[in-house]
């Protein structure tokens, strides 16, 4: 039961994580500037602002949080390429 005395039933749970999953790894489609052909799951990092950036600190929250979420879940993960940081999505969401 949640705090506001809602039952939390293991579907409800499961589909909260699938709903979770997917929206992230939708901010790193948006947010991320995709390297490579369309099936890579590869992703460039931007900034708030949409400017292509190195690193993952210099990211913006949004691309940074999705990542992060999607990392703690083995949905992702970071590689290095030319001196850059590469958000490379794993599987299906």
């Amino acid at each position: 039961m949640s705090a506001d005395g809602t039952i939390l039933t293991p579907e409800i749970q499961a589909r909260a994580v699938e709903i979770a999953d997917s929206m992230c790894r939708s901010d790193v489609e948006c947010y991320g500037v995709l390297l490579g052909g369309l099936d890579s799951g590869r992703y460039g990092l931007t900034d708030e602002h949409q400017l292509e950036v190195a690193m993952l600190e210099e990211a913006s929250d949004e691309l940074r949080e999705a990542f992060e979420y999607l990392q703690s879940r083995g949905l992702a993960v970071l590689e290095r390429d030319n001196e850059c940081d590469v958000i490379v999505l794993k599987g299906e969401a």
